[in-house]
């Protein structure tokens, strides 16, 4: 992960491009349009402002800035429901350590021991695969790869499995699967805190335009009781996040980045149920 100690915040610039862009380009028509694949136009958008490539050193090709920066980036894109694996590639990005990292899109695959295959989120329209496993690192170019079986899941994202010893060959020597692991949830962490914060902000605009006997419902105690707690899940899963954020900038404790991670990770899942 970017280690950039600079800012404990992300750069308000970036933040109200990032907001600004999603918001406009997001459409509900353009976001089933893309169900499966991806918004080829969107990501072009994002590659062309340089926010693909943001986390890592200008000096390696990237845009520079700081996992903060990169952590606003993914919530947004959680916001807004972006057609795009942004969040994937960043994550994917920081693993591989002066590379050369390709352009386009990236997908994340992790490799777990005893497990035959490796189910790959976005593969299915990523130029490349980053394996992590216990090996180390992987760069695949997804062309090179046959996928054992294809899909779609939940969230739209078109994933491929691949067999476990394919993402392994090649491996260099540098981070592990628990790395891996810990950078997926992270990734799933930061854009449901942005999902959760557009479902209350949602949710309050519907409380306040829906009438129900003669007033809006937004003024009926019981509902403002549920928007209340809602808010608070939603704020309590940003400050899981971002605490993970600051420990990762402030520690170099591996060991204490996945605790904090799997914290905001778990917190996140629990506070979208």
């Amino acid at each position: 992960m970017p280690t950039n100690t600079t800012s404990m915040r992300a750069d308000e610039l970036l933040v109200e491009t990032i907001e600004s862009l999603l918001e406009k380009e997001c459409t509900p028509e353009r976001i089933h349009a893309a169900e499966g694949s991806m918004d080829d136009s969107l990501w072009t958008l994002l590659e062309d402002n340089g926010l693909t490539a943001v986390g890592r050193d200008e000096a390696s090709g990237g845009a520079g800035g700081t996992l903060h920066d990169l952590v606003a980036i993914v919530k947004a894109a959680g916001r807004h429901c972006a057609p795009v694996p942004i969040a994937d590639t960043l994550i994917a990005a920081t693993f591989l350590n002066g590379q050369d990292v390709p352009s386009g899109p990236l997908a994340l695959g992790v490799v777990r021991e005893g497990r035959e295959t490796v189910r790959v989120p976005w593969a299915g329209v990523a130029g490349h695969v980053v394996a992590v496993s216990d090996a180390g690192v992987a760069l695949h170019k997804t062309t090179d790869l046959v996928p054992t079986k294809k899909g779609v899941n939940y969230a739209g994202e078109p994933w491929h499995d691949y067999a476990s010893a394919d993402l392994r060959a090649g491996a260099v020597a540098g981070f592990a699967t628990a790395d891996g692991l810990g950078a997926g949830a992270f990734g799933r962490a930061m854009l449901l805190a942005g999902a959760l914060d557009q479902a209350v902000d949602l949710s309050i605009q519907y409380a306040n335009e829906r009438e129900q006997f003669g007033k809006a419902i937004g003024k009926f105690q019981i509902i403002q009781h549920y928007l209340v707690e809602m808010a608070g899940e939603a704020a309590a899963t940003n400050a899981a996040v971002d605490n993970a954020a600051d420990v990762a900038v402030t520690s170099s404790d591996r060991a204490e980045h996945r605790i904090v991670i799997a914290a905001a990770k778990a917190y996140a899942g629990r506070a979208v149920g």
